[in-house]
């Protein structure tokens, strides 16, 4: 691995410890994403991806937040903020960790513990929601998922080890 890349995987790895320490607002995470985006310019693909999936299970992470804040995401989806974690054509959200590389790491303290509850309030119709991957998952919303039925086709949660279905 040259130096370059050495230096973005520190980078990186030191946003992931700082969003651990100070849990700033999921506006606040996005603009420390960003502003290490900037920094590390000319992101090779795998750092751009994994800024993108930090971002992602930061903001779906969060279990109780306010209306607002679910318009706000809203329109976070529709400006296709999520990058790579997002794809509106196809309604997929990809927040799988599941891979040969490490290329979609996630330090264990910001991997998402569970979907949220105000999934299906965001109004956007996935048709597919990949957690597969995630060891640290071990709860899905049911009820919510349930209630996105008319575009939810698929909940991919392969190696979730600590899955558990029904939810207690």
């Amino acid at each position: 691995m040259c130096q370059h890349c050495k230096d973005r995987r520190s980078c990186v790895h030191n946003l992931e410890q700082d969003l651990v320490s100070s849990r700033p607002s999921w506006q606040g995470t996005i603009a420390k994403i960003e502003k290490v985006r900037k920094y590390a310019n000319n992101l090779r693909k795998p750092f751009a991806e994994r800024l993108d999936l930090v971002k992602c299970h930061y903001i779906f992470g969060m279990q109780g937040i306010d209306t607002s804040a679910v318009d706000e995401l809203k329109q976070l989806l529709s400006r296709g903020e999520l990058g790579s974690c997002y794809n509106a054509e196809e309604g997929m959200l990809n927040m799988s960790l599941r891979t040969d590389t490490m290329k979609r790491y996630v330090i264990r303290d910001l991997r998402m513990k569970s979907l949220p509850r105000w999934i299906s309030e965001l109004g956007v119709a996935f048709k597919v929601i990949d957690v597969s991957g995630n060891p640290s998952l071990s709860r899905l919303p049911l009820d919510e998922l349930c209630s996105m039925e008319s575009s939810l086709q698929e909940v991919k949660c392969e190696s979730c080890v600590r899955l558990q279905l029904p939810p207690p």
